[in-house]
């Protein structure tokens, strides 16, 4: 295993515990040099074989077994004894390493849910990594008893955080794009009424920001608001950043405390020029800066986007979630930073990776609103072992239906949302929010 590779897997651990005194005991791979006073980590040779995955304590999966051993590991005089490769484990899942070959055909890649180990171990409501660092974690401290070093624990967030998301794809229900649409598909009654609210100028369900800006007041959340740049046609934004609706609405969250993100455009995961462009507009419109990213259709290229991202100056990324279906896409809950597989460095950009978004629950899951209910509770009771972030992103147009009971129905639902979210004790942070205080404790 490369060292970078090893020291990557460290800095996040050391986010979480004090490595200082113990670092010198530390021993990887090399089991000659394991003595009477080390922790040994072993370190697979072999390249990852869903075939050769073992399950341990609480189902927690062993992507690098290195022994027949089901037990993690072992005091044996006054060492711990590794008995599988947890390091190795760990990097292969935050890293994200399953998706660096998987690029598609530009303008879109998206890795997808069925594609990935988080399907094939059943693991995608688990942050698996989280709980290797828990065990890691816990064989140090018995480490620091048996030889009377200092222990100390370092906890990034004293409550589950809470970062609530809107990306603003389209700001209108009723116009001739989506006429168009309804006409191409057959629904004839769908164009109908949207031409008819359109000549009679009907309020736009899609223009809601005062109903997030007064419901999220009401219980105590401050959301990053992610807006779209234009580019390729009928794939980015229609609207433009400088119009004064749109600069006028970004003032208005701003004040109301909420964040400004750039929602960055297809070509932008790819085209750091593009990113650069869309940044600056949007920045022109901006009282603070733009701090945060989320690309548009969660498009993002292994190879590229991160750094392109680490390029640009902005603090952090939060693409990287599921499409397809809700769940840990890089099995963590806290910030982490993304790596560099070409180069083998981290970059330095955070990244808040997406949990639940609507579409993935009700488009791909299609879930019933009972069942996204009961979902949404299994990953929030996760997050709350280890007071992780949980990130949600709910569209504006998703409360926006146009059908009355529809919105009245998933308005019901983000407002019940919010409400179980702080009757369990999670507490509201932005992105910039978070990074900033997990930046003060590094």
């Amino acid at each position: 295993m490369h060292k970078s590779r090893i020291e990557y897997v460290l800095y996040h651990l050391g986010l979480l515990v004090e490595l200082e005194g113990v670092r010198g005991y530390i021993v990887f791979g090399d089991e000659a040099k394991a003595d009477n006073k080390c922790i040994y980590f072993p370190v697979s040779v072999t390249d990852f074989d869903i075939k050769k995955v073992i399950y341990l304590e609480d189902d927690i999966p062993i992507l690098f077994p290195v022994s027949d051993r089901f037990r993690y590991y072992k005091q044996e005089g006054g060492s711990i004894i590794f008995d599988h490769d947890l390091i190795s484990s760990a990097f292969y899942l935050l890293s994200g390493l399953q998706e660096f070959d998987s690029e598609t055909a530009r303008p879109l890649n998206r890795y997808s849910w069925q594609d990935s180990i988080q399907k094939k171990l059943k693991i995608t409501a688990k942050p698996v990594v989280n709980y290797y660092f828990e065990i890691i974690i816990e064989a140090i401290e018995k480490f620091c008893s048996l030889h009377d070093l200092r222990f100390r624990r370092k906890y990034p967030f004293k409550k589950p955080v809470l970062f609530m998301s809107h990306d603003i794809d389209r700001i209108k229900c009723y116009n001739f794009a989506r006429f168009k649409m309804f006409l191409k598909k057959g629904k004839f009654f769908s164009a109908l009424e949207v031409i008819f609210k359109m000549i009679l100028r009907v309020k736009d369900p899609w223009w809601n920001f005062d109903y997030f800006i007064n419901l999220e007041k009401q219980h105590e959340v401050k959301s990053a608001w992610f807006f779209l740049g234009k580019g390729i046609r009928h794939l980015d934004a229609y609207y433009s950043y400088q119009d004064k609706q749109i600069s006028n609405v970004i003032s208005k969250l701003q004040k109301a405390g909420h964040e400004i993100g750039l929602h960055g455009t297809i070509r932008s995961a790819y085209n750091s020029e593009e990113l650069q462009k869309n940044l600056t507009e949007l920045q022109g419109v901006s009282e603070h800066p733009i701090e945060g990213i989320r690309q548009h259709w969660l498009n993002y290229y292994p190879k590229e986007t991160g750094e392109i991202h680490s390029q640009s100056g902005l603090m952090y990324d939060t693409s990287l979630g599921f499409h397809d279906h809700a769940g840990f896409r890089n099995s963590y809950c806290y910030p982490f930073k993304l790596y560099d597989f070409e180069q083998e460095k981290m970059q330095e950009i955070w990244e808040l990776s997406l949990v639940v978004m609507d579409g993935s629950l009700f488009d791909y899951q299609k879930l019933s609103d009972q069942q996204a209910r009961r979902f949404i509770g299994e990953l929030k009771r996760e997050i709350m072992k280890f007071n992780g972030i949980f990130t949600i992103l709910v569209h504006n147009n998703f409360v926006g239906a146009m059908s009355r009971e529809l919105r009245k129905q998933r308005k019901q639902f983000y407002k019940d949302l919010l409400k179980s979210l702080k009757k369990d004790g999670y507490v509201s942070y932005t992105g910039s929010d978070i990074c900033n205080l997990i930046d003060r404790k590094e």
